[in-house]
């Protein structure tokens, strides 16, 4: 028991690692990444996960731009 709890712990800390990095992929590398992964992936495939994560960033963006909130990337405000 106290094995699974420590691999639960440990997979939920590589997805919250794996959320953070996409959501700091400029635009073009999230659709590159969209349209690298299988559009059909197997459920509870880490393919599958990450075809989630990816929809769901792309999905906040969308919703960002239409509303007229700009959120600029990380490479953006690095500039200034």
């Amino acid at each position: 028991m106290q094995k699974s709890t420590v691999l639960l712990s440990d997979l939920g800390d590589q997805i919250d690692a794996l959320k953070r990095h996409i959501s700091s992929m400029s635009d073009l590398m999230l659709k590159a990444l969209a349209l690298s992964l299988p559009a059909k992936a197997p459920a509870g495939t880490a393919e599958m996960l990450m075809l989630l994560l990816v929809y769901r960033e792309a999905e906040s963006r969308r919703r960002h731009n239409e509303a007229g909130v700009f959120t600029p990337s990380p490479a953006t405000q690095a500039q200034n």
